[in-house]
């Protein structure tokens, strides 16, 4: 991330009213580059105070503490944007796609962390064998992830956490509020594991001890090559920002671990609204909207002066 650009993020970031622990009272600027360079590189936390002159005790407590306001500010706004997320944008979205009734991609995903110490069996992921919390994320076209649910628990299962976002029930009611017929309703495209609903569908399945016809085996294979952009995200988010890899210090109850890859899926969306583009919206050729119009809703503090 360039100079430019995280001082064309930082006025969103309302640090200006953060209170931190132990009396720290670190500038705008230099609160944001600490918190970005923890999240970006899984480097050993006692080089990091060559680059800021500050202990790691220092770095530690502003990286909390930066972890927590971002939680509080920005969980509810990565679950769902009502301003955003309008039926004429999703239709724009599904007119992108090409399919007609497709609006984005729902997946689950998984952020590994250290084996707690309680409850361990209600982390582990007999899938993945190893203990995660599991996130769900609808990626749309322009290259956004434009909901992000979770934490949960690495036991539950994509369909347990479709019903927990809550996402189901904000599309009814946008549907209702926009008097938009059954028959002009757009859903979500997922893998097998989300059930056929008039809010998301899946790949065709093959029936028990038969193959399936060849067109729908070819519509699930175009489907695929588009699906695949929701991995595309997942891959990104974990390859810009390091400390998603390192999970053995991502542990629960020392840090806000649940906050960590909402951060970074935050911060991948501001990255691609300053750009103007990245692999997923190039993909669908739809332009992702500017900074200002992504972040509409979130207060600036303009004055350069009020970051220090």
């Amino acid at each position: 991330m360039s100079k430019a650009e995280i001082r064309a993020i930082l006025p969103y970031m309302r640090l200006r009213y953060k209170r931190y622990k132990y009396r720290n009272r670190p500038s705008q600027e230099l609160t944001f580059c600490i918190f970005l360079a923890r999240l970006s590189y899984s480097t050993r936390l006692q080089d990091l105070p060559y680059y800021f002159g500050v202990s790691q005790f220092y770095i530690t407590g502003v990286f909390n503490d930066v972890l927590n306001h971002f939680g509080s500010l920005f969980k509810e706004f990565l679950r769902w944007d009502h301003s955003r997320l309008t039926f004429s944008t999703m239709r724009r979205y599904a007119d992108a796609i090409g399919e007609g009734c497709v609006w984005g991609f729902i997946d689950g995903t998984t952020q590994k962390i250290a084996r707690p110490k309680v409850d361990q069996r209600s982390y582990y992921s007999g899938h993945k064998r190893y203990h995660c919390y599991k996130y769900q994320a609808v990626v749309t076209p322009d290259g956004l992830v434009s909901s992000l649910a979770g934490p949960m628990e690495g036991i539950r299962g994509d369909w347990a956490l479709f019903h927990y976002s809550l996402i189901a029930d904000d599309i009814t009611e946008e549907f209702r509020a926009s008097n938009v017929a059954p028959e002009d309703q757009v859903c979500l495209f997922g893998d097998p594991a989300y059930a056929m609903t008039g809010l998301t569908m899946s790949s065709y399945r093959r029936p028990p001890g038969g193959q399936l016809e060849p067109e729908y085996a070819q519509w699930n294979h175009h489907m695929s090559t588009k699906r695949i952009a929701v991995e595309h995200f997942f891959s990104t988010v974990k390859n810009r920002w390091g400390l998603m890899s390192l999970h053995t210090i991502n542990r629960v109850g020392s840090t806000a671990v649940g906050n960590l890859y909402a951060a970074a899926c935050f911060l991948n969306n501001c990255l691609t609204c300053l750009r103007g583009y990245n692999q997923i919206s190039l993909q669908f050729q739809c332009q992702p909207p500017s900074l200002e119009e992504y972040l509409a809703l979130i207060d600036r503090v303009d004055s350069p002066a009020d970051w220090r």
